[in-house]
Order: structure tokens, then C-alpha cells, then sequence
């Protein structure tokens, strides 16, 4: 009963779920990308299975980046600022993937670069949307932990889920779904989160 009720507080704070749904967008988009890209490097670019593995570590340098800046200019420009940042960052990277993807212009580059610079601005941006969720509740962390990884990983299986049933051996599909969550990244920080006032942000919730 008492996961229950505080469940359902964590539902009715406007500042929760407002970075729940940025983080949920993230990593729908991360979703994307993964239930994609062994399609796209291996049977649309044609690159032998023995280097699939190179490409996807050479996107994951964006990632591995972005945490390493995270950690570092935070403090610099704050939490608000920097998931700014990133989802401009993940609006752009999307949308660079699918004009190449949808103009027919398909190489390897095409998709590592606009892809690092996806994953750099996820790592820029995610745990941002985590602390300003989980921070006002310092008393159900827990709970609102769980509940935030719930709606994550809900909604990356079900992107990833997507892109699987919609793919016509292309990268469209990858793509168009990364560009979608990209954008909906930046609509759901611009349009909720950034006009939730900041002394509501910061209030603890006992």
C-alpha cells in the first residue's frame, strides 16, 4: 500500500514526470538505434559481421565522451542548462540522420557520425533529466528510481519493438524513429519541463 501511494505522488508531481518524459524520450531513441543498427551496418551497408563491432564502439566514443563532459561541466552550467544542451544536441543528431537516410545518401558515415553525436548528447542530457526527477524526493529515491527506470525501459522496448516491425531494409526506420524521439526530446524539456517554475523544481518534497 505504501509503494502504492507513493507511486501515485510521484505521478501527480508535474516536475517528475516532466523529467521522466525527457528521460523516456532519450532512451526511446536509444532504443531505436539499438534494435537497429546491427540491421543497418550489417545487411543494408554490407559491413562483414567480424566489424560490426568496431562501428559500434566507434559510436559509443560519442557516449563514453559525453559522460566524461557531463561530469565535468555540470557544475560549471548547471543541471538545467546542460539537458538544454542535450536535447537541442539529440533534436539535431536525429534530424542529420534522417535527411541522410531518407535523401538515399547511405554509408557508414552517415550513420556513425550523426549517431556519435546522438549518443554524446544523450550522455549530456540523461542524467541531468534523472537528478532533476529523483531530487525533489529524497525520502522515496527508491521508489521514484524505480518507478523513472520502469517508464525508461517501457518505453525503449517498445520503440525498439517498433522499429523492428517497421524495417524495409533501409536505415529509414532507425532513423526516422531516432529523428522522432530526438524531437520529441527537445519539445518535452522546451514545452514541460522548462515552464515548470524553478523554485517548484527545487522544492523537496518531505
Amino acid at each position: 500500500m505504501r509503494l502504492l501511494q507513493t507511486a501515485a505522488e510521484l505521478l501527480r508531481s508535474r516536475v517528475f514526470l516532466g523529467y521522466a518524459l525527457v528521460n523516456c524520450f532519450l532512451f526511446g531513441g536509444l532504443g531505436a538505434y539499438l534494435s537497429g543498427i546491427s540491421f543497418v551496418i550489417v545487411e543494408v551497408l554490407g559491413v562483414p559481421m567480424q566489424y560490426f563491432g568496431l562501428v559500434f564502439g566507434a559510436i559509443m566514443i560519442g557516449n563514453i565522451s559525453g559522460y566524461a563532459l557531463s561530469g565535468r561541466l555540470v557544475s560549471r552550467f548547471g543541471l538545467d542548462r546542460m539537458l538544454e544542451y542535450g536535447t537541442r544536441g539529440v533534436a539535431i543528431a536525429g534530424c542529420v540522420l534522417a535527411l541522410f537516410a531518407f535523401s538515399g545518401v547511405v554509408h557508414v558515415a552517415t550513420i556513425v557520425l550523426p549517431m556519435m553525436a546522438y549518443m554524446c548528447s544523450l550522455a549530456l542530457s540523461a542524467p541531468q533529466a534523472i537528478a532533476g526527477a529523483l531530487a525533489p524526493f529524497p525520502r522515496s529515491a527508491g521508489s521514484a528510481s524505480s518507478l523513472l527506470g520502469f517508464f525508461q525501459s517501457t518505453t525503449s522496448a517498445t520503440v525498439g519493438m517498433a522499429v523492428a516491425l517497421c524495417f524495409d531494409g533501409t536505415p529509414r526506420a532507425m532513423a526516422g524513429f531516432v529523428c522522432l524521439l530526438g524531437m520529441v526530446t527537445f519539445l518535452a524539456h522546451r514545452l514541460i519541463v522548462r515552464r515548470i517554475p524553478e523554485q517548484e523544481r527545487r522544492r523537496l518534497v518531505q
